[in-house]
């Protein structure tokens, strides 16, 4: 018998303080616009700890809104903005 503890792999799943947040695209649509007056249809883009979605108005304008999971560190946030900043 093994007495060591084995120790879990987070390679390819998170520890559950770091599962994306849960969302549902009536809630994204509505957040949308309750927070930036923007009204539209949103799709899921992916993401490995939060969720993106692509937002969709009537005049075919596209919008990102990201929901970050509240354990992430402001500077990781940022990092990511200046990057999505510099595709743009």
């Amino acid at each position: 018998m093994n007495s060591r503890k084995e120790k879990k792999d987070y390679s390819l799943e998170h520890p559950p303080e770091l599962l994306r947040p849960d969302f549902k695209q009536e809630s994204v649509e509505k957040a949308s616009w309750d927070f930036f007056g923007i009204q539209g249809t949103a799709k899921e883009l992916p993401g490995e700890r939060d969720r993106n979605y692509l937002i969709q108005d009537s005049k075919n304008q596209r919008f990102v809104l990201k929901i970050f999971n509240q354990c992430e560190k402001r500077e990781l946030l940022e990092i990511q903005n200046v990057a999505l900043q510099r595709t743009l």
